[in-house]
């Protein structure tokens, strides 16, 4: 391209490009020195867990012998 060429373009956008402001526009929303606060010492309650059915003693010996006599 031509040196002139050049120069025109970047004086151009040169005065097309806003001016460079000192304060931001955006502002956080939290400070970075603060800190979360602690929990709360009083517990929520929260669903439990049912447990689920347990074998009884035959159903438990039935298992046993069918896994002895597998082999």
């Amino acid at each position: 391209m031509n040196k002139l060429v050049k120069e025109s373009l970047l004086e151009d956008t040169m005065l097309a490009a806003p001016a460079p402001t000192t304060k931001p526009t955006v502002k956080p929303g939290i400070k970075p020195t603060t800190r979360p606060g602690a929990p709360s010492p009083i517990r929520r309650e929260r669903p439990s867990v049912t447990p689920g059915p347990k074998a009884s003693a035959e159903d438990v010996a039935k298992k046993f012998l069918d896994l002895i006599t597998e082999k």
